[in-house]
This record gives C-alpha cells, sequence and structure tokens, in this order.
C-alpha cells in the first residue's frame, strides 16, 4: 500500500488558510505570556512582542495529557501580517461551550495508488465559540458551530507517520521506496482530515473579517483567469517532515497553495503531540506563512494560552440506607 493521500477539499490548510478560503533580539513575551508548551519560545520569537494585549484575553498556559475536550477548555492565538510597512495583529480566542450527546460520522476518501478507499470516523461532538479580536482586544466577530472533539487535534499523528517513513513529499508518488501499512495509512487521512475538519469549522463562520488583510499575503490569481475559471485554491503537503524546536515532539510541515494553478502561499505548520485544550487549535502551536513572490509579506500565527475548563466532580456514593442504594451484600 504506497502513501495514500486524504482526498480533501481547497481548504485544508492551517488556520488562517482556512480563514481566506473559507473552503471554498531576545526580549522576554509581553505581560509574561509564554505560548503553552513552548518552553524559550519567547526567547527565539520576536513576534511575541507584539501581542501586548494577550492576557486581557486569556492569561493561562495550562495543558493535560491526550483527553477529550471539556466545557471551558481555550486556547489563544495571535496572528501577525505583514505587507510592506503594514503590520496588522489581530486574536482568535477558541472555547469549547458545550458537550453534546452523539456522534458526528465523518467518511475520507484515502486515494491508496490508483484505488480510493472510503475510511469512516466518529467522533464525540463539542460547541465550539470562536471570537475574533483586532489588535486593541476589541471584539470583531463572534460565533458558534459544532465540532468533533475527538477527530480535531490528530494533525501530528500525520505528521508522525511521515516523518517515520521519511516521505519526502516534493517526489513523484512512486518514488517512495517505503509503504504504508494499513494502520498507518489510516493514521495519516485521519490526522490530514482532523486539518481540514478544523479548517472547515474555523474558516467557513470568520471568513469574512480576515479576507482583506489574508490578500496581503496571497498572491492574487490574474483578473483573467478569474474571468475564465473563477478561484480555485489547492492546499498540498511538500517536503520532508521536520523536527522543530519550539516544543518538545515538535514536527514541521510545508504546505503549499495554488490558486488557479499558480503559487500563491507557502506555509510551514508546527504540531505538537495532542493534549487537551491545544487539540482545539488542532495541535498547532506556530504557522510561518509567506508570499511566494514577495517576502516582505507575511503571515505568523502563534499560540499564546490555554486554559483548562474545570474537572467535573466525582459522584459520591450514596450511604447504603439511602433510597436507591445498592442493597447490602449478603
Amino acid at each position: 500500500m504506497r502513501v495514500p493521500s486524504a482526498n480533501i477539499c481547497s481548504s485544508i490548510g492551517v488556520l488562517a488558510l482556512a480563514l481566506l478560503t473559507g473552503c471554498a533580539s531576545t526580549s522576554p513575551a509581553p505581560q509574561g505570556v509564554e505560548p503553552a508548551g513552548v518552553t524559550g519560545a519567547s526567547e527565539q520569537d520576536p513576534s511575541l512582542k507584539l501581542f501586548t494585549r494577550a492576557t486581557e484575553l486569556l492569561d493561562a498556559n495550562e495543558s493535560a495529557p491526550n483527553s477529550p475536550l471539556r466545557i471551558g477548555d481555550q486556547v489563544l492565538l495571535g496572528l501577525v501580517v505583514r505587507s510592506g510597512e503594514t503590520t496588522r495583529v489581530r486574536y482568535l480566542r477558541l472555547s469549547v461551550t458545550e458537550e453534546l450527546p452523539g456522534f458526528l460520522f465523518y467518511t475520507f476518501d484515502a486515494k491508496i495508488g490508483q484505488a480510493t478507499k472510503p475510511l469512516q470516523f466518529a467522533s464525540m461532538i463539542i460547541m465550539a465559540r470562536t471570537e475574533l479580536f483586532d489588535q486593541d482586544a476589541r471584539l470583531m466577530a463572534d460565533s458558534s458551530s459544532k465540532a468533533p472533539s475527538t477527530l480535531l487535534g490528530l494533525l501530528p499523528t500525520a505528521l508522525q507517520v511521515l516523518s517515520d517513513y521519511q516521505i519526502d513529499l516534493s517526489a513523484p508518488p512512486n518514488a517512495h521506496a517505503r509503504q504504508f501499512t494499513d494502520q498507518d495509512s489510516e493514521t495519516y487521512v485521519f490526522g490530514m482530515g482532523s486539518l481540514l475538519i478544523f479548517s472547515g469549522y474555523l474558516g467557513d463562520r470568520l471568513a469574512s473579517p480576515l479576507t482583506d488583510i489574508m490578500w496581503e499575503v496571497v498572491d492574487r490569481p490574474s483578473l483573467m483567469s478569474i474571468a475564465f475559471s473563477g478561484i480555485s485554491v489547492s492546499i498540498a503537503p511538500n517536503g520532508r517532515v521536520r523536527e522543530s524546536t519550539l516544543a518538545p515532539g515538535a514536527k514541521v510541515m510545508r504546505l503549499l497553495m495554488d490558486i488557479n494553478d499558480r503559487p500563491a502561499l507557502v506555509a510551514d505548520i508546527t504540531a505538537v503531540p495532542r493534549s487537551r485544550p491545544l487539540a482545539l487549535a488542532s495541535s498547532i502551536i506556530a504557522v510561518d506563512a509567506t508570499s511566494p513572490t514577495d517576502p516582505s509579506r507575511t503571515l505568523t500565527v502563534r499560540v499564546l494560552g490555554t486554559r483548562l475548563g474545570p474537572t467535573p466532580p466525582t459522584p459520591t456514593p450514596a450511604p447504603p440506607d439511602e433510597p436507591g442504594a445498592s442493597p447490602p451484600s449478603r
């Protein structure tokens, strides 16, 4: 079984790319902000000094091992868009507001060699709130939608598979000497599919407020190509998965975005092993994107804070003499 690819629409991308497509130096971080799980990131990342209002929106750096998302879990992301001399700062706060009964079912078409195999995933459900703030922490947009809590955050498992097999996604498919097992194929497809789902639930609802500034980074298609073809966006992984120094276990994957068959954006996304509440942000801790024709046009995304929701109290067993209690053993 050769390297599979999830048949995913153009919105598979990092969170800010989804906002666009809508599928479609050493200095401390400001006010003590330290991205969750990113030891020393403030020392190696001067972009963090721009997020001066972060602690007003979320002042915590909490995490727990891989476990289901819960009510009250929150992640704060900071976005910086640079275009020439212009710099824009935005904040995204993601929150779990409700745990819903039932399951969401997804089917991913995995192309394996010349065959296409449907893979199904059943996920528990949460209600996720997404808030967009300007550089002064003023609310710009606010929306809520259902999201698959157990599917979100699986991206690092796909990166681990690519890393284990030393796959170079810039090479022709038949250049891969090693073959995936069935289990690794599923792991890869579900991991990449989780990024698609994250992009969808986020991008469909907050595309409009960020579209204008995102176009400052992305290379626009020509008016002629739009007139004849509309706008067609494709985003695909490229090259090899690399290790990152931002956090323990962090890995980096490069994505290439084309619009109407022309290069439009190059993005490196950094993800860490799934944990709570960072799974709410697809386990992504950093995005670094650049225009392919103008290196002065860039997008930077960083995790600025995380908060765990309260742990539900453990039910106290009823005393034996209370109604409904189990009868004493004989």
